[in-house]
């Protein structure tokens, strides 16, 4: 969580980024186009999920987007990995590991039966701790 900053999803597939200091709104990161479901946050990069089946990637302090990753289905939950890995669970009970810096997709573990719905990464970014509608919660060696 940032220290200084705020993040919202919106129905309308926007992500707001608040000051604490102000209570404003700094600014919008468009992108989507439909509910934003999750957001995660590390330093000042802030990643967002959403029902359009995308993962989206900006940095929160200058709005630049730093990338889209397409699964392809609704995706529920998202997780800084470190500070160029994204991991991002789907509507198919996947988790995905995607790079920020070449844009591509690094792995992919079928985790559950049912839809991932959260995403921890340890503290040393070692383990991922997947939660799913199937009723489990599952811990994953970071490939």
């Amino acid at each position: 969580m940032s220290p200084e900053r705020a993040f919202t999803g919106t129905e309308h597939g926007r992500v707001e980024v608040w000051s604490y200091a102000t209570g404003e709104m700094e600014r919008e990161l468009n992108g989507h186009s439909d509910v934003v479901l999750d957001l995660a946050v590390r330093g000042d990069r802030i990643a967002s999920t959403s029902r359009d089946g995308t993962v989206r990637a900006w940095n929160a302090t200058t709005g630049e987007e730093l990338g889209t990753f397409r699964h392809g289905y609704k995706v529920f939950a998202v997780a800084f990995v470190s500070d160029n890995v994204i991991a991002a669970g789907d509507d198919f009970g996947r988790v995905l590991l995607w790079n920020l810096v070449t844009g591509e997709k690094m792995h992919t573990i079928q985790a559950h039966e049912k839809r991932v719905r959260d995403l921890v990464v340890s503290p040393d970014g070692r383990l991922i701790l997947s939660g799913s509608y199937d009723g489990t919660a599952k811990t994953w060696g970071v490939p």
